[in-house]
């Protein structure tokens, strides 16, 4: 700081600018080597950030700053500019071999099949700028985020947020399908979509329900980073406009929530966009904006992009091959990957 010397009273004048959320960083794990991560104190089970909370946030800052303007100067145009979050799933574990309910339990570990499938999204990846990484505290997602950095070029350390784990579903985790199937029949026809929002356990917890406000939470912590780190970049350089790429690592349920909330669709959505073992979806959503622009799947085939324009997911104006004139954009492609699907 560096102030004129004043006779008599003076006054100095200091602003000071909130620092960014800490994190704290786990050494490396002595059994299985992966890389050293970070981690967000992001509540759990009891999260309950919102977009809507950020967005005041953001609109807080915006008007204090006197750039009001800066929102529309940061919208993604068709040259490719904007916010890209990849939403990859993790490979194929022994638990979706054995047709086993995961959950959010950490015991299932990485086939050699999805070893394969890491190592192979990993190539595509590599091709990529990626600019920021988050993983699920889970084992076989963080498998796979070492297997994509093993064949690349060495990505920025990772942040885990807890609440990328997978859906919560507490007395049937760990569990095969079909004895859950013929033990409470009803019950699995709304876990696999029928009224997806009504899905109840017997313990009385609605787990879909639960997984799309936590979907929402994850939202609002990244989108606050991202603004946060566009602060930085303009105290720095000036930029207010340029491609951001950030890799999402999490699961099957997690990145189905990720994608709905992002278009701003609810719990009934759920199942209309499965991902298969390390699938990638790509959404272009920009820190400040309520809600997401574009989204397409991107790996293991490319989808044409679908504008959000009305919250529902599908272009303003449907078209011939459109998701209003077709059921759901991504459909047909998700009919091709339908033997890969290996639930959750």
């Amino acid at each position: 700081v560096v102030a004129n010397r004043t006779p008599g009273c003076g006054i100095v004048d200091v602003a000071f600018r909130p620092a960014p959320r800490t994190s704290w960083s786990k050494p490396l794990h002595k059994s299985t080597g992966r890389a050293q991560l970070h981690s967000l104190p992001t509540g759990g089970r009891g999260h309950t950030q919102t977009v809507a909370g950020i967005s005041r946030n953001i609109l807080q800052r915006q008007s204090r700053s006197g750039t009001m303007q800066a929102q529309e100067t940061r919208k993604s145009t068709d040259d490719g500019q904007g916010h890209r979050w990849l939403l990859l799933r993790h490979g194929q574990t022994n638990h979706n071999a054995e047709g086993r309910i995961q959950g959010s339990t950490d015991a299932s570990r990485l086939t050699e099949a999805g070893e394969v499938q890491a190592r192979k999204v990993g190539e595509f990846v590599a091709r990529l700028d990626i600019d920021q990484v988050y993983v699920s505290p889970l084992t076989r997602a963080q498998q796979t985020l070492q297997l994509v950095q093993s064949v690349g070029k060495p990505l920025v350390k990772a942040t885990v947020i807890p609440d990328l784990r997978e859906v919560d579903l507490h007395e049937w985790e760990g569990m095969l399908k079909a004895d859950i199937k013929e033990k409470y029949p009803e019950i699995y026809e709304k876990w696999r979509g029928a009224n997806a929002k009504e899905f109840q356990l017997a313990s009385g917890r609605y787990p879909i329900r639960d997984l799309y406000e936590r979907a929402r939470g994850v939202w609002a912590t990244l989108l606050n980073n991202a603004w946060e780190k566009l602060d930085e970049e303009e105290a720095i350089s000036g930029a207010t406009e340029r491609r951001v790429q950030t890799l999402v690592t999490g699961h099957n349920g997690i990145n189905q929530a990720m994608l709905c909330a992002a278009a701003g669709l609810d719990e009934d959505s759920f199942r209309q966009y499965e991902f298969p073992n390390c699938g990638i979806c790509e959404v272009v959503w920009n820190p400040g904006e309520a809600r997401a622009r574009r989204w397409r799947w991107l790996y293991p085939e490319q989808s044409p992009w679908t504008e959000i324009g009305n919250g529902d997911g599908c272009i303003s104006e449907p078209s011939e091959g459109s998701c209003a004139a077709e059921g759901r954009v991504g459909r047909p492609v998700m009919q091709r990957w339908s033997s890969e699907l290996s639930g959750l």
